[in-house]
Formats: structure tokens, sequence, C-alpha cells
């Protein structure tokens, strides 16, 4: 049914699992899509009590996918076609927040870009000791999509999102657990152990009083996110058409860093 992604239900837990390990589990346009409409079938299955969203090759993801940033550049993609493929983009996080099931992301290896935006939409994150997050945007010379900055914004606070979004640190497991931005960091060797365990406790609960939590969350503090989501885009279809876009996309394919020049 799905190229890019993997969906299987065991014991009323629903997995999805990015499955293009020879790219690190970059995010493509159809990858998007799959991932949108993986959440939505869990959405509205009633087998389905818990997701576990997690990568192949032990790592999540790579974030967005340079060969499509590539071919953008070639296609002579405009600011307004860019604009709607990263409102495309982020229905992905959209459908993850309006999927009123318990969601876990279990993570490992590189959680980058539009890839740490998914798992920031999930409601709990289970790391092991390789994990590592990087917004990534900024290194393209992209502003940020996916509700990347608005789930930052919720968690940390102002001052740390941006901090975070405008120098891009690379964040180890241990200041992962410092910031607050996942839930456990299992023991070396335990993460499947660890993210299961969880799921299965959300899976054996209350599940109509998780989804009426959900909605509530959705209703009071997520409620200006659509808004937020089409200014996102917008100025995401600008970044596009930056010299800088173009240095870094070129500088990746060179092997080389990229000479920004604000332009």
């Amino acid at each position: 049914m799905y190229e890019n992604i993997l969906l299987s239900i065991e014991d009323s837990i629903a997995t999805i699992a990015l499955n293009r390990p020879k790219s690190m589990n970059a995010l493509t346009h159809e990858t998007f899509q799959e991932l949108k409409d993986a959440f939505v079938e869990c959405a509205n299955n009633d087998d389905v009590r818990a997701v576990v969203v997690t990568g192949s090759e032990k790592c999540f993801s790579s974030g967005g996918d340079m060969d499509g940033f590539k071919k953008m550049l070639e296609g002579g993609t405009t600011a307004e076609q860019a604009k709607k493929s990263a409102a495309s983009a982020g229905e992905m996080t959209y459908a993850a927040r309006q999927c009123f099931k318990p969601t876990v992301a279990m993570i490992s290896g590189a959680c980058f870009g539009a890839g740490m935006s998914l798992a920031l939409a999930c409601d709990f994150r289970v790391i092991d000791s390789s994990a590592k997050m990087n917004t990534a945007f900024i290194g393209v010379g992209f502003t940020g999509d996916t509700g990347a900055i608005f789930h930052l914004k919720e968690m940390l606070g102002l001052t740390k999102m941006q901090e975070l979004m405008m120098l891009a640190p690379l964040l180890g497991a241990d200041d992962i657990m410092r910031l607050g931005l996942a839930t456990q960091l299992a023991e070396d060797g335990k993460l499947r152990e660890t993210a299961y365990k969880l799921a299965g406790r959300l899976a054996k609960g209350p599940t109509a009083s998780y989804a009426n939590q959900k909605r509530l969350f959705w209703e009071f503090f997520y409620k200006d996110y659509d808004s937020f989501a089409d200014l996102e885009a917008k100025y995401m279809g600008e970044s596009t058409q930056t010299r800088d876009f173009l240095e870094a996309v070129s500088a990746f394919m060179e092997k080389r860093k990229p000479n920004f020049t604000g332009k």
C-alpha cells in the first residue's frame, strides 16, 4: 500500500515506520503524504489503541530530502509552488496531532529537520543513547516548516525555541532529556522494549479519555495552528527563492560548507 513507510498493527498497537534506509529515512513529498494517510488510517481504525512512530535501520529521519531540493532548483519551482509543497508537508504533523490516539515516537540515531518535527508532533518520545536532534532548517536557508517552530515554542518557550531554530545546535541524548524533549531514555539495547512497554500501557488505558484529552489540548493549545501553518508555508516558499538556498544545496552536493550572503 505504501512505498516509503511500513504500517503494521499488533496487539492494538499500530507501528508506522519510515522505510527509506538508503537516504537515512529522508522525507520526500510522497513520504509526507503517506505519513498523513497512515495517521488518518490509525485514527479511524477502532482496532488501533496506540501508535508507535519510528525509522528503519537505526535512524529516525535525516529530515528533508536533499535530492528533492535539488530537483526544485532545477525545475524552477516558484515561491507559490514551494508554498503549496510546504503546506502539503505540514499536513503530516497536522494529521499526527489530529490522530486522537496516544502516539509514541521511538528514536535512535538522527532525528533532524522535518523528522524532528514528526517526533515533536507525537505525544511521547522514547530515545536511546544514539539519538541526536537538530532543527537543521537554517542550515539549508529555510525558515522552517512542518510545525517545528510551533511545537518547540509550546514545549520550551520562545527564547529556547529561537536558540534551537536559529543556531541549530546538535543535541545529544543527554541534551534531549535535559530539555524535556523526550519522555524516556532507554537503556542500551532496550529501546524497542521501552517504547512498546509505554505504548502497551497507553493501549490498555482509557483510550476514550485520552482522545478527549487530546481534543482538549488541540482546542485550547493548538487553536492557532492553522493560521500559523499558512504563514509558515508562505515563508518557506520565499526561502526557496533565495541565493542562500541555492548555495546550501550546491554546498551539500559538493560536500563543502555553504557560504551564505543573506540574499
